[in-house]
């Protein structure tokens, strides 16, 4: 899908206003696709169904994959369902009290160094048998090795020398999007009237 903009580099000094609209616009459109493709049904199933049968669950990702995951958070309360989102300096107590009551959703670009966050929980969290949801990169890294049910990020952009993660922003919103959804249909009308 990315054929016409170059997602690190989406605009251009020259362009103006309009030209700048149009080209976030038509990134975001290519990333939302791009990642539709790369989603399989059953791994939305198998994700949706754990955090529906989870006491807690735990967004872990370092900046701005958190702060994406505070829009999931409230989302997902809306329809009754508690989301925390853990925070650097806190992550490995949360990782050491979860138990296999919970689900934790692990986001991260590369999912590739596992003594940096999120994956560096990914043991302990398996340890006491937490239910686990990955949110990477296609192809190889850590994340997808140690987890099962894995999500895939549109991965265009490169990871430092790019304007800002517009398309890979995009792909982790709705992907966790589509969690919600996923889980606001399992019990449509009585989530529709607790919102």
């Amino acid at each position: 899908h990315f054929s016409e903009i170059d997602p690190n580099m989406p605009f251009l000094q020259v362009d103006n206003a309009d030209e700048i609209i149009h080209k976030i616009c038509h990134l975001q459109i290519e990333s939302l696709k791009d990642t539709a493709e790369l989603m399989e049904s059953a791994t939305v199933e198998e994700a949706g169904h754990m955090l529906l049968s989870s006491r807690h669950i735990v967004v872990f990702g370092i900046s701005p994959n958190n702060i994406l995951g505070e829009l999931f958070k409230r989302k997902m309360e809306s329809i009754g369902h508690l989301v925390y989102i853990a925070n650097m300096g806190e992550s490995g107590m949360i990782a050491n009290s979860l138990t296999e009551k919970d689900c934790a959703v692990l986001i991260s670009y590369s999912g590739n160094n596992e003594n940096r966050e999120p994956m560096r929980y990914i043991k302990a969290l398996k340890e006491n048998n937490v239910k686990l949801v990955g949110i990477t990169s296609g192809g190889n890294n850590y994340i997808r090795e140690n987890i099962r049910c894995v999500l895939t990020i549109s991965t265009h952009e490169r990871l430092f020398t790019k304007i800002s993660g517009f398309a890979t922003e995009e792909s982790i919103n709705f992907i966790l999007n589509i969690l919600f959804a996923y889980c606001f249909s399992q019990n449509y009308m009585q989530n529709y009237n607790h919102k």
